[in-house]
C-alpha cells in the first residue's frame, strides 16, 4: 500500500504541499515533503486560529484545513480566506511562488519584491491582498460570510 499526497479535486496542485516544479525555472525544494497530506476548503462551524496571521477564523468563514503527517506526527493548518485570497492571487500570477505553512505571508513579500518589478499591477494587487492578511480585513467588498 503506496501512500500518496491527496489533493481537492479541480484544484491545481501548490508547490508548497507537494515540493513539486511549478515551471521548468521554478524548484521548490524543502526537504522532505510529508509521508501523507490533504487539503480542503471549509466553512468554519466554531472559532480558529490563522496558522498564516495568527488572526481569528469566525464561525461561517471559509478557510483551508491542511492535515500533514511528519515523521509519525500528524500537524493541521488552518488558513483564513484572506491568507488563501493572497496565496492564490500570488501562485496565479508569479513566474515562481515557493512557500511554507507559516511563512506563507513572509514568503508571499518575497516574491512580490523579486518579481514585482516587471509589473506594477502585479505588486499592487499582490501587497493589498497581503496587507489585508495582515490587518484581518475582508478579501473583498462583499465580504466572506456565509449567506
Amino acid at each position: 500500500m503506496g501512500l500518496a499526497l491527496e489533493q481537492p479535486v479541480g484544484r491545481l496542485p501548490d508547490v508548497a504541499t507537494n515540493g513539486g516544479v511549478m515551471s521548468d525555472a521554478c524548484f521548490c525544494d524543502f526537504g522532505d515533503p510529508p509521508t501523507v497530506q490533504h487539503s480542503e476548503r471549509l466553512w468554519a462551524r466554531k472559532h480558529y486560529r490563522c496558522y498564516e496571521c495568527h488572526k481569528a477564523i469566525a464561525p461561517g468563514e471559509t478557510y483551508e484545513r491542511t492535515a500533514s503527517l511528519y515523521d509519525g506526527s500528524w500537524d493541521v493548518a488552518r488558513v483564513c480566506s484572506r491568507c488563501l485570497d493572497a496565496r492564490d492571487y500570488i501562485t496565479a500570477h508569479a513566474p515562481c511562488f515557493c512557500w511554507m505553512y507559516g511563512s506563507m505571508l513572509d514568503d508571499a513579500k518575497n516574491t512580490l519584491d523579486e518579481y514585482g518589478h516587471h509589473s506594477a499591477g502585479f505588486y499592487i494587487g499582490g501587497m493589498k491582498r497581503v496587507l489585508r492578511a495582515e490587518r484581518h480585513e475582508p478579501p473583498n467588498a462583499r465580504g466572506n460570510a456565509r449567506p
